[in-house]
């Protein structure tokens, strides 16, 4: 009997190692996504949602680290396409790729970070998201934007490309309706002509003068503005001794009204601090309205500030 009992043990422990084997190509479920590994290798791809999984509906999708205890580098060709109801996807820093059509015509979808180790964004990758207002470039390995990764994003408002970034392909950002401003290092060497075809008007590229990004505009005629110099030290330094200065001053010494103005001021320089797209003419305004608004307050005790 107890021979038997031990022969079961070890047949059960090989049939459950079984079921978690993950061959090389074929699709499998967990957690509510399909997934894969890549060729032969210990590595694994997000492929899709299971349709009777507990994701099929879901908002919003944080995707794994890792799945049967290897990792998940990779968000495969057409993985979401034509998703209707996720709104945001989470991409953990373990993603490396992102593949042609990956999140095709997912019109439900406002934001997406892109992690930092990010080395591959496919063709067409988030084309005709209309709801994709913000993307956050946090990879620091991006070398291309290929052809129609944004086409179609309607909804797409300012972008800031990273630095590591060298071509912007054929019709990248075009059909972007709302697309406003965007930022293009002087890393970029390659634009399509079309890159930016059919923007909004007072579409505005942002860079430094010289560079591929400013000869491009010009030779498309569209607005430049260099951000060559930006200077924003002696804002941040006041903008720290005011924010010093609000948390510990006693606010009976002073008007209510003079007091608010400060507060204003302060809150408006953050908000140009802080934007990316703020100009230096903008910097200075900011800067001088703080030094104006601090002279009405008679008895600041803080030798820095007057």
């Amino acid at each position: 009997m107890k021979m038997l009992k031990k022969l079961f043990a070890v047949l059960l422990c090989a049939v459950t190692m079984m079921s978690f084997t993950v061959t090389a190509g074929a699709v499998s479920s967990q957690d509510g996504f399909l997934y894969e590994r890549i060729d032969n290798s210990n590595v694994m791809e997000i492929v899709g949602i299971d349709p009777d999984g507990e994701l099929a509906d879901a908002q919003n999708l944080v995707i794994p680290y890792t799945i049967r205890g290897l990792s998940v580098i990779q968000i495969g060709n057409s993985a979401f396409i034509d998703n209707k109801n996720v709104q945001n996807i989470a991409l953990t820093s373990s993603i490396l790729q992102i593949g042609d059509s990956a999140m095709y015509g997912m019109k439900a979808l406002k934001q997406i970070t892109l992690p930092q180790n990010l080395t591959v964004l496919g063709e067409k990758a988030f084309s005709y998201c209309s709801s994709l207002k913000t993307v956050d470039f946090k990879t620091k390995k991006l070398l291309q934007i290929k052809e129609f990764t944004f086409y179609g994003c309607t909804a797409l408002n300012n972008v800031v490309l990273p630095d590591c970034l060298f071509e912007i392909g054929e019709y990248a950002f075009s059909q972007c309706m709302s697309l406003d401003k965007i930022y293009i290092p002087s890393s970029v060497s390659i634009i399509a002509d079309n890159s930016f075809y059919s923007t909004r008007n007072g579409f505005t590229i942002y860079g430094e003068s010289g560079t591929p990004a400013h000869i491009y505009a010009l030779n498309n005629h569209i607005p430049f503005v260099d951000l060559k110099g930006k200077y924003t030290a002696a804002l941040s330094d006041r903008i720290s001794e005011i924010a010093y200065w609000l948390n510990y001053a006693d606010t009976s010494l002073y008007t209510e009204e003079t007091f608010n103005a400060l507060s204003l001021a302060y809150e408006n320089a953050v908000a140009v601090k802080e934007n990316f797209f703020s100009v230096q003419s903008e910097v200075d305004t900011a800067l001088s309205e703080l030094n104006t608004k601090i002279k009405c307050q008679y008895h600041l005790n803080i030798p820095k500030l007057l």
